[in-house]
């Protein structure tokens, strides 16, 4: 269902006993929805006639594109008494399951960034980054698609200091302002921030997209597999040769990555907070 041009308010999510009266009253004014099992039941916004029935968000919502043009949960619904359109997009956003997962994917980047690092949990920090900043439908956009808050990621530009005869540079606490040992930050985009470049091995340029996906797809923090191209090749063989603290150059030059990531999205977990303590 498409609704381009005109405006859209909430639904009113009616008690039980505002249900049994409305079906008393005008009984065929309601739509009914079979097979969902749902209770739920929606007046209009604006005059509070009954719009549906047993009405599941799911069923409603499945493919079905909001006035922004872009696909949510929720429906949109004319009512038959006064004719406004109605959406439970503003109102059952907040209930998303995305919602959750968000947050408990950024308590979980502040778990596996707890000291000691290691490189069994930067192996899960990769996979937390891919989820939030890089697959398809990446949970970030999800989360913000119809908040809308404008995410920045604050990086230091990086000082080029050779470190051996393969590796130019490696940004490691570096990258994050907060943790570097020199301050010259910017504040870049999530498109910026992944073409970031973070290592200069040779004659390859690593950025944070590529590191990302390096350790998820190679070292194993989605799958262990084998390397498809030459900058990969590079990354495997110098994997073991070039050590921060003992372990691989991937899981010294990721913590700064997910400090980063963290604080860029600390308004978007801040605002589902907020609206959850509204409730």
């Amino acid at each position: 269902m498409k609704v381009k041009s005109e405006p859209t308010i909430g639904m009113q999510l009616l008690t039980p006993e505002q249900l049994a009266e409305a079906l008393a009253r005008d009984p065929d004014r309601w739509i009914p929805i079979k097979g969902t099992g749902s209770k739920l039941a929606y007046g209009c916004g604006n005059c509070g006639a009954p719009l549906a029935i047993g009405v599941s968000i799911h069923v409603l919502n499945k493919g079905m594109k909001m006035q922004d043009g872009v696909t949510a949960f929720g429906a949109a619904i004319r009512c038959g008494g006064c004719g406004q359109i109605n959406s439970t997009a503003d109102r059952v956003i907040r209930y998303l399951p995305v919602d959750s997962l968000f947050l408990d994917s950024l308590a979980d980047i502040d778990y596996r960034l707890m000291e000691p690092i290691t490189t069994y949990n930067m192996l899960n920090l990769a996979a937390l980054l891919r989820k939030l900043l890089l697959d398809g439908n990446l949970l970030t956009h999800q989360v913000n698609r119809l908040r809308k808050i404008q995410l920045r990621f604050t990086v230091n530009r990086p000082r080029i200091i050779p470190v051996s005869t393969n590796l130019s540079y490696l940004m490691l606490d570096d990258l994050a302002p907060a943790t570097a040992q020199y301050q010259d930050p910017i504040d870049v985009s999530l498109k910026e921030f992944l073409r970031f470049e973070v290592m200069k091995l040779g004659t390859f340029s690593v950025s944070v997209r590529q590191l990302i996906l390096y350790v998820c797809h190679i070292e194993g923090g989605v799958h262990a597999g084998y390397p498809n191209d030459e900058l990969d090749i590079a990354l495997v063989e110098n994997s073991h040769l070039i050590r921060v603290d003992g372990m691989p150059f991937w899981a010294g030059a990721l913590p700064a990555v997910g400090r980063v990531t963290r604080l860029a999205l600390e308004p978007l977990e801040q605002k589902i907070i907020g609206e959850r303590s509204q409730e």
